[in-house]
């Protein structure tokens, strides 16, 4: 009786072990690559899952719980260059560490040129023809506010 139930343990505990879900933490840091100065509120995201954060003040983050295997990581901030880490190797043995670079991106665009209305006839926006015109005098305008008060009676 003791060796069937030794013999059940036996072969139930690797099938139990194997069913556990494997994961880890990755936390590393986002810096500008060349002041080194870390970017605030970057975006880290695993591909291919809802898995992902922002850095705090420090350029730091931690994603926990992060499926062992090979996983893709991208970084992206506004006015850089999205970084794509591809075949990172997460192990449940060793939390994963990085320091992560980014580049700023340069976006070409076409010139704005701004051009003045000089017939004053013609109004420049609808609004000017719905806002009402107030007329005040040299004197109104030197005037001080006028601050209402309430009065109390006993």
């Amino acid at each position: 009786m003791k060796t069937r139930a030794l013999t059940m343990a036996c072969l139930i505990m690797p099938l139990m072990i194997y069913a556990q879900n494997h994961v880890q933490t990755f936390r590393g840091t986002v810096f500008e690559q060349e002041t080194l100065m870390p970017l605030i509120g970057a975006n880290v995201t695993i591909q291919n899952t809802d898995l992902g954060t922002s850095t705090d003040q420090d350029g730091q983050f931690i994603i926990p719980e992060v499926p062992t295997g090979r996983q893709t990581m991208v970084i992206t901030y506004l006015g850089y260059e999205p970084v794509l880490i591809s075949d990172v190797l997460i192990t449940t043995g060793k939390e994963l560490v990085l320091e992560i670079g980014m580049t700023e991106s340069l976006v070409a665009m076409e010139e704005i040129v701004v051009k003045a209305n000089t017939e004053k006839s013609i109004p420049s926006n609808e609004w000017q023809l719905r806002a009402p015109v107030l007329f005040r005098s040299k004197k109104q305008v030197d005037m001080p506010p006028v601050c209402l008060t309430r009065l109390v009676w006993p």
